[in-house]
């Protein structure tokens, strides 16, 4: 039908066909007005905003699927009734677990904004947040009060940078060997399969000139490295900031050509 129109009819003509076509479907599915309505939870009147608006406010709507639900638990496994805790309610209600106290989660609410603010384990609107008990840190041995019983820090930076380290050299197998410093020839320990192991003994001059002498490799090799960081340079005087891992790789071959072409440059510049 549409090759049709299409043959016979012009463009605006054939989209003002389909769009009198979607207006009537759109009004034939959803009427413009619906009249009142009664609520079927709470029994107010409202006014329907479409075809399927059976509750007033959401509150109802909640409300109603929960009392359906706890009417189907209760069939399932049916519990012997109790009192609410609640001393100003004091209704009998069927729970729908063991734990269940209050009939009503107004109940509940009202009994923890009644209580003393300064009890355990909860916060002064009456949210429960944990019973707090003194722990040992796993790591400094520090004493502190925890909420949780998954806590086993005392939470500074020092110790969780501390675990973080046990945890990887754990996960990773990671053994102690001795080997020499590249620099004074000192026996140390080293971590064997870190990535971040310490290259140097650790002393400030040693890792200084283990510093100087990986800078003055990257300059006779032109690493990666290197390259990446004198383009990166260059373009961020051009106007146009990369990071290195942006660059591909066919660049930093062709600079380190160049690089190196000039340098050969100035060597036979030097010797004539």
């Amino acid at each position: 039908m549409l090759i049709l129109l299409k043959s016979s009819l012009t463009c605006q003509q054939l989209f003002a066909i389909l769009n009198e076509a979607m207006k009537h479907k759109r009004t034939r599915s959803r009427p413009s007005s619906f009249g009142s309505f009664t609520c079927r939870y709470c029994g107010e009147e409202f006014l329907q905003a479409n075809n399927t608006h059976y509750y007033c406010t959401k509150r109802c709507w909640k409300d109603k699927h929960n009392a359906e639900r706890r009417e189907a638990t209760a069939l399932v496994s049916p519990l012997k009734k109790r009192k609410c805790k609640n001393p100003d309610c004091n209704n009998e209600f069927t729970p729908n677990k063991g734990n269940h106290t209050f009939c009503d989660p107004k109940c509940r609410i009202r009994i923890r904004k009644n209580l003393d603010p300064s009890r355990e384990g909860y916060t002064t609107d009456g949210h429960y947040v944990g019973s707090p008990r003194k722990h040992n840190c796993d790591v400094c041995g520090k004493e502190f009060i925890k909420y949780s019983f998954l806590t086993t820090m005392c939470g500074s930076p020092e110790c969780k940078a501390i675990y973080r380290r046990d945890f990887y050299r754990e996960k990773n197998n990671c053994e102690l060997e001795k080997v020499p410093c590249p620099i004074c020839g000192d026996i140390y320990d080293k971590w064997k399969n870190q990535c971040r192991a310490n290259k140097t003994c650790g002393k400030k001059l040693c890792m200084e000139k283990y510093q100087q002498r990986k800078i003055a490799h990257s300059l006779e090799t032109l690493s990666d490295t290197y390259v990446r960081s004198q383009m990166q340079s260059e373009l961020y005087r051009q106007g146009t900031p990369l990071t290195s891992k942006d660059i591909p790789q066919f660049l930093v071959e062709m600079k380190r050509e160049e690089l190196l072409f000039a340098r050969k440059a100035k060597e036979i510049k030097k010797n004539d």
